[in-house]
């Protein structure tokens, strides 16, 4: 299967518009909370849904960080620790936009390993009724 998170801003509308496929997702940032999380998109519990309609727009607003990734992004770290991280991007730059990134995907692949963490998708996975500890 695969998955894919497309989101094209309009800039003279600011209206952001958006297609997932599969468990994909976006977050939107706006003064360091999150104004908008796309809806994951599954038949059940670990069953994304391989086709999907298209959300409607999203307003967006000058200042906005538009943050795309696939569920080993999501499926690791809560919005919370995501927002952490995007709280050290400095500038708007390449150089601390890329460290921001590298910095959000280590901590991902770090959660990903820690056998005692729990994570958001061991947590949806007990309240589907499955045993994860």
């Amino acid at each position: 299967s695969s998955t894919a998170c497309i989101v094209v801003l309009d800039r003279r509308s600011h209206r952001l518009h958006t297609c997932n496929l599969g468990d994909s997702g976006f977050l939107v940032v706006r003064g360091g909370e999150v104004v908008h999380r796309s809806d994951e998109q599954q038949h059940y519990f670990n069953t994304p849904f391989q086709l999907s309609i298209a959300p409607p727009g999203v307003e967006g607003a000058l200042g906005d960080i538009i943050l795309t990734a696939t569920d080993g992004l999501f499926d690791n770290m809560p919005d919370y620790m995501i927002l952490q991280e995007l709280q050290t991007l400095k500038t708007a730059s390449y150089a601390s936009v890329l460290q921001t990134a590298e910095s959000i995907a280590q901590q991902a692949h770090d959660l990903a390993y820690d056998p005692h963490y729990m994570s958001p998708f061991a947590q949806f996975a007990c309240d589907n009724g499955l045993n994860v500890r």
